[in-house]
């Protein structure tokens, strides 16, 4: 058991132990004190409790590098590579910071933008060997 779990660990106890014999017992839940800490050392007890989810991670979770500037008077766009298609070809992707949704287009776009300025690839190649084709609202796969 880790040992940021025990405190819980004991009170969960005294109460099962004293609340079987008909006792109420109240817990009182106190933060630690921030005043009179210096910066640095609020900087560290952060650090720690980052730490702490980090390690407490979900399975599936995939970190990866992320390029990008989040200055609003500049362009204030992430993104990432990702390999698409068989055999893999990269692909620069746009991260929408408010979703978990990465968008891929399946539909070749006359008249599109074909740059941003970022001097990034926006344009799917057709030499994947297995395009993405438009479905009514979806994309799949094609099997060829």
């Amino acid at each position: 058991m880790p040992p940021a779990n025990i405190p819980v660990a004991v009170a969960v106890l005294l109460l099962v132990v004293v609340g079987g014999e008909g006792k109420s017992v109240t817990l009182t839940l106190e933060r630690a004190s921030h005043e009179g800490l210096e910066l640095s050392q609020l900087r560290e007890r952060d650090q720690i409790r980052h730490g702490r989810f980090l390690q407490q991670q979900p399975l599936g979770v995939v970190d990866f590098p992320v390029q990008g500037t989040y200055d609003p008077y500049l362009v204030g766009l992430y993104f990432t590579r990702v390999k698409l298609g068989t055999p893999p070809k990269e692909f620069y992707v746009q991260i929408d910071t408010g979703s978990d949704v990465l968008w891929v287009s399946c539909n070749p776009c006359s008249g599109c933008p074909k740059s941003s300025g970022l001097q990034i690839q926006q344009t799917v190649s057709q030499s994947v060997v297995r395009p993405l084709l438009s479905k009514g609202n979806q994309c799949y796969l094609t099997t060829s």
